[in-house]
């Protein structure tokens, strides 16, 4: 049996029919059709209708939720899915969901966080979704009050 560790989820793409992409903190980015639980959960044959499929979101960062009885862990996606290629943006999530994990972990406001930084309450809100594309000088400023530091690291 594998033992899987807890993926956490960045940012989920709707692709065509009943498939999407999940964007992994990671940075993996995988595929996956929910047709391939239709033969465990019956009930989930309902996301054939185009409309409610396209209602999938994020339930945290651990599921993708349709219905409050119909959602799947990212852990199944992640473990079973496809790898794709990332998209282009794929850092910029990677970035905004670090950030604000920690800026949640030292239960700081982003009010509160944007006073220790310098930086505008609305330019850490497009952060922390993706939205904004920092300098590393500004990177490394936001950083500092959360006591981490960045790296970059090419391979």
């Amino acid at each position: 049996m594998k033992k899987w560790k807890f993926q956490k989820a960045v940012k989920l793409y709707i692709q065509e029919e009943t498939t999407i992409r999940i964007l992994f903190e990671d940075g993996k980015t995988k595929e996956y059709d929910i047709k391939n639980v239709f033969d465990r959960f019956p009930e989930y044959k309902c996301l054939e209708d185009r409309a409610l499929f396209k209602k999938a979101h994020l339930l945290g960062s651990g599921g993708v939720g349709w219905t409050p009885d119909i959602d799947l862990s990212v852990d199944t996606i992640y473990y079973e899915g496809k790898d794709v290629e990332s998209e282009e943006d794929a850092l910029q999530y990677i970035i905004g969901f670090k950030v604000k994990q920690e800026r949640l972990k030292k239960e700081l406001s982003q009010e509160e966080f944007s006073k220790l930084t310098g930086v505008d309450q609305s330019s850490i809100s497009k952060l922390e979704k993706g939205q904004f594309n920092s300098s590393i000088k500004q990177l490394e400023k936001i950083l500092k009050p959360l006591g981490k530091h960045l790296e970059i690291n090419i391979k």
